[in-house]
């Protein structure tokens, strides 16, 4: 049975957009040297290549080499077939194949108990000879054709001598191919061939798998090849079908597959169809557009992290904004590198950084038309051999636009984010990736780290929230508040600094999605109570970490007791008051003016807490009821409120 991995078959326009993405950009085909995209010719796939023979145009040998690491991507001809093959059976490529099927003198090469193969070469000379023998055929595939004839392969490579090689193949005593030296990753048995046929003219593309000309010269003989049709559900129209889908869609390793088919004998399919052509049937040369638009925009554009992938493109290939970066991935710190002003390059305020932002945005909207539409698609591994599309939209451009928009601004807050090797702090909004080792992570070995499927999931849960503008799930703000609570979990200060932020950034938004007043700066005249329990559990921070020695490193009382306070805010914080006094008492007393002792008074954070007491009912006050995730908004403004009041001053002096 052919089965389709996803929840619903979503009328298969996935499929109708890439294919139309094809065929607006087919001038493309080929090696795409600026992104090291390719954007593969219909009925064509790619291998790794370790060696590469030159022969010229007659069918003569001129000589061999090793493929370098990074030239090693072939683009090749496939059959329906040879595209899916496996170990079991000779399923010859077109043109370019390994030793065991060009090769016509492989048996003379190998020990006896690895005679009798030659089948294989028989097979993929019998293959060749059709395409040779068609009115499609051009002169470089005529010329492999005769040089294979000639089953001298592997003996032009043992014997080849330059004043770099000798032999690029190496033998042992009794003429046997060695299985050592490795030709990149494989054994010398095991290479991959691929050509280049030289011509006098020095006017055709040497090199078979990037000639064009070849290309089209095997589309053309591929297509006479099919005479049956069927009906192709994408276009409705009679085509050639196949049950046989493209893999390597995420790398060129990639043996999943979107459209897979099973065999009959799990009986998926008896009792609602009479055979698997009913389930789905899909045109060979639409699977084969829409399946090598799918790879090259992927390899273009795309997005990964493990065996998630995300893409998004508009449909007149306008440059788009990700949607799984955070802010400096849209607005690009590399447009403000020159700039000699701090406030430019990092914004500080909110202001600041909605500035920015819609000048970015702006700057792709100019590129998208009123009849621009923007596609987003996730795949996901579904099991070992399939994929599975867990999201696909289709928005006007503009609207992707404002829905990317709004998520930027709800979710900025002050962050950090390192600058060629410096960090430096600013208003962005994290990305989804962030967000899930944030809420999902520990610390280790001094980094955050979340298991890849749980981050996968987690941004799998995001992306309708940027996307569509839903609400993000209440268990995700939760367990973010929870953890922003716990700094004691942290070893390094700095990773519970992210966390909290982050933390902060999710509530923002809830409460945005919830049409209350927020701001990031501190909010003197909030009387939310759980605003003011997180202010006075900041000062409290404060008051005590002012008076640590110069190399003190251990945690205050009010963040010893975070997780407490936050579930028992009224006990705690009298325990929590308590043990101030002491730290109050080292402080001195008298002026509060800075300027005049570089030191703030005991007088000073008394008046600061005195003022945010004075804010609460007594009710409000007296409850142990648990405070929500505002308690950390109130903590984290109070606390840059604080701080940069003493930065400012320290500027000063």
């Amino acid at each position: 049975m052919v089965l389709l991995n996803l929840k619903e078959v979503m009328a298969l326009s996935w499929i109708d957009e890439l294919c139309l993405i094809y065929d607006k950009n087919k001038d493309l085909v080929g090696y795409e040297e600026t992104t090291n995209a390719i954007l593969l010719p219909i009925y064509h796939s790619t291998a790794n290549a370790q060696i590469e023979v030159s022969i010229d145009i007659h069918g003569n040998f001129i000589q061999g080499s090793i493929v370098d690491k990074d030239d090693k991507i072939t683009i090749i001809p496939v059959s329906m077939n040879s595209a899916s093959r496996g170990s079991s059976r000779s399923t010859p490529h077109p043109l370019c194949d390994k030793f065991l099927y060009v090769a016509g003198d492989y048996e003379n090469y190998i020990p006896k108990t690895k005679k009798n193969v030659l089948k294989y070469y028989d097979d993929y000379m019998a293959q060749l000879k059709m395409w040779v023998d068609s009115p499609y055929v051009k002169p470089p595939i005529k010329a492999i054709y005769d040089y294979l004839s000639k089953k001298s392969l592997i003996g032009d490579l043992v014997n080849f001598r330059d004043s770099v090689n000798i032999g690029i193949l190496k033998c042992d005593e009794n003429n046997i191919l060695l299985p050592t030296p490795k030709i990149g990753t494989v054994g010398q048995l095991d290479s991959f061939v691929r050509f280049r046929v030289e011509d006098d003219s020095n006017i055709i593309e040497t090199r078979v798998w990037q000639n064009k000309e070849l290309f089209q010269s095997f589309i053309d003989y591929n297509n006479s090849c099919y005479t049956k049709k069927n009906l192709c559900y994408i276009t409705g129209k009679s085509l050639t079908c196949t049950e046989k889908h493209a893999s390597k869609i995420r790398n060129t390793g990639d043996k999943a597959k979107l459209i897979s088919a099973n065999d009959e004998s799990g009986f998926t399919y008896r009792g609602r169809f009479a055979n698997k052509e009913q389930v789905m049937s899909v045109g060979y040369e639409v699977s084969e557009k829409a399946h090598n638009a799918l790879k090259w925009l992927i390899s273009r554009q795309g997005w990964h992290h493990d065996s998630l992938n995300i893409v998004s493109w508009a449909n007149n290939m306008a440059p788009l904004p990700s949607v799984v970066g955070d802010t400096v991935d849209i607005w690009s710190i590399n447009d403000y590198e020159d700039e000699d002003d701090d406030a430019v390059m990092y914004p500080q305020t909110g202001s600041a950084f909605a500035e920015q932002l819609n000048l970015a945005i702006s700057g792709y909207a100019s590129n998208l038309t009123t009849a621009s539409k923007v596609i987003v698609m996730t795949l996901d591994a579904a099991t070992k051999g399939r994929l599975s599309i867990t999201l696909y939209r289709e928005l006007n451009g503009s609207q992707f636009l404002e829905n990317l928009q709004k998520w930027h601004l709800d979710m900025a807050w002050h962050l950090s984010k390192v600058f060629n090797k410096e960090k430096k702090y600013l208003v962005m909004a994290p990305s989804p990736k962030r967000i899930a080792q944030a809420i999902y992570g520990t610390e280790q070995n001094g980094i955050i780290k979340a298991k890849d499927d749980i981050i996968n999931s987690t941004i799998d849960r995001l992306l309708p929230c940027i996307i569509d503008g839903r609400k993000i799930p209440k268990d995700l703000i939760n367990r973010a508040v929870i953890n922003g609570s716990n700094p004691q979990a942290y070893e390094k200060k700095y990773n519970w600094q992210e966390v909290l932020g982050i933390a902060c950034s999710l509530v923002k938004k809830e409460m945005i999605e919830n049409k209350e007043d927020i701001t990031m700066a501190l909010d003197k005249s909030c009387t939310d109570r759980s605003y003011l329990f997180g202010r006075l559990l900041a000062v409290a921070d404060i008051i005590e970490s002012s008076t640590f020695e110069k190399d003190e490193k251990r945690q205050t009382n009010a963040k010893r007791y975070m997780s407490a306070f936050s579930s028992n805010p009224f006990k705690t914080w009298k325990m929590i008051e308590e043990r101030l006094q002491p730290y109050l008492n080292k402080m001195v007393k008298g002026s509060q003016d800075l300027s005049k002792t570089g030191k703030r008074s005991q007088e000073y954070y008394t008046e600061i807490l005195n003022e945010i007491c004075d804010k609460f009912t007594i009710d409000d006050f007296a409850s142990d009821d648990k405070l929500n995730g505002k308690y950390l908004l109130g903590f984290h403004c109070q606390t840059s409120d604080l701080f940069s009041d003493l930065v400012n001053n320290k500027e000063e002096n």
